[in-house]
């Protein structure tokens, strides 16, 4: 198996084990997303308050589609955030599909509040995600009417994101680990495509490098991995205490550009970077399809 596909199977190993770290610490509970399916389920609704903030979500899936609300009313800066999704739960649109509609709905809402504002409304809804997912099961943390309250959530990481961007904001302890690239990109986590995690943005998925370092010299399955090498090499050349899973991948490519002499007799290393397939390695098995 080739270098780089052992670098990309690694981190999608290694993120799906390790705690992902964020400034705010805030925990995603749901494990799987839910498979397609086109039957009607009947609407899920949830009401919660928190600090004079209001948030109603309602949400079902009628002929193949998740449609979901959010309705958000903070009543101490007189401000609120209404915006309807109807997005496609086929496995091969799901993606673009809430991306695309999540871009759209960011810029709007940008104009609207300001950094500590969104982030504010944004605590507030990590506080109804803990709550909801404290006690879920297993069936109910694959369906896709959960998975609608991480990409509520998502929008409002992806606003914060925007807001840094149009205010020229300069980095600071708080968003020193963004570059002006992922300031409004909104790429689904190649986890959640696989089902191996829950929904979220890689943009927003932020590894604190010497934990992650740790994690990886003290788990001997990882540290004696070939692929762990590369890998480490990336990390020591990194200036950062943190990093997004976006830069991460970033990082790699580069690293292929740069050490070309390490992927010699392999094919062209600027298109090696992509999902191992189950026929490039024997834990997947000899088949076609991704792992």
């Amino acid at each position: 198996m080739n270098k780089v596909k052992i670098l990309t199977l690694l981190i999608i190993v290694l993120i799906s084990s390790l705690t992902i770290y964020s400034r705010n610490k805030e925990v995603n509970k749901i494990k799987e997303p839910q498979k397609v399916a086109n039957a009607i389920k009947p609407q899920k609704e949830i009401n919660f308050k928190e600090d004079n903030i209001s948030i109603k979500y309602s949400c079902s899936i009628i002929n193949g589609n998740l449609n979901f609300t959010l309705n958000i009313q903070d009543d101490n800066i007189g401000k609120n955030i209404n915006e309807n999704f109807i997005v496609s739960t086929e496995k091969s649109d799901l993606p673009i599909s809430i991306s695309n509609q999540i871009s759209i709905k960011q810029k709007e809402l940008s104009q609207r509040f300001s950094k500590a504002e969104i982030e504010r409304i944004a605590t507030a809804m990590n506080s109804l995600i803990n709550l909801e997912t404290k006690n879920i099961d297993n069936k109910d943390s694959k369906d896709l009417r959960m998975q609608g309250l991480l990409m509520s959530y998502s929008l409002l990481k992806s606003i914060n994101r925007q807001i840094m961007k149009e205010n020229g904001r300069p980095k600071s302890l708080d968003d020193e680990y963004y570059d002006a690239t992922i300031y409004t990109s909104n790429t689904v986590y190649e986890g959640f495509n696989r089902e191996l995690s829950a929904f979220a943005l890689i943009e927003d998925l932020i590894i604190n490098v010497s934990d992650f370092i740790d994690y990886i010299n003290h788990d001997l399955q990882y540290s004696e991995q070939k692929g762990v090498l590369f890998l480490l090499a990336i990390f020591d050349n990194l200036n950062t205490e943190y990093i997004s899973i976006y830069e991460l991948e970033e990082e790699i490519r580069t690293y292929t550009l740069l050490h070309p002499e390490e992927f010699e007799g392999e094919e062209d290393p600027t298109t090696l970077f992509r999902w191992p397939q189950g026929s490039d390695h024997g834990c997947c098995g000899n088949y076609n399809g991704p792992c």
